[in-house]
């Protein structure tokens, strides 16, 4: 079961990179948490978004191009990866 549990769990980060990819288009917009689960969504999967943020910190330091934006911390900033 774990290595179906990392699997799931890899799939499911390849999908919201790839969903960012697509909903920033080339303007590279800024894309919420919110957007990114009613994406995956209406594709047929269920997630949450407390998911979507612990992916998204995953692969922040392996993606060096993803920047995440944490509201409730308003005076730090964008995080990089």
């Amino acid at each position: 079961m774990p290595d179906q549990d990392a699997q799931a769990t890899g799939q499911r980060r390849n999908l919201v990179l790839n969903t960012i990819r697509k909903l920033s288009g080339l303007s590279q917009r800024w894309v919420t948490n919110a957007e990114i689960v009613e994406d995956l969504n209406t594709q047929g999967y269920a997630v949450k978004t407390h998911n979507i943020r612990r992916d998204l910190t995953a692969l922040l330091p392996i993606h060096q191009q993803l920047e995440i934006n944490d509201n409730s911390k308003a005076e730090e900033g964008p995080k990089s990866g």
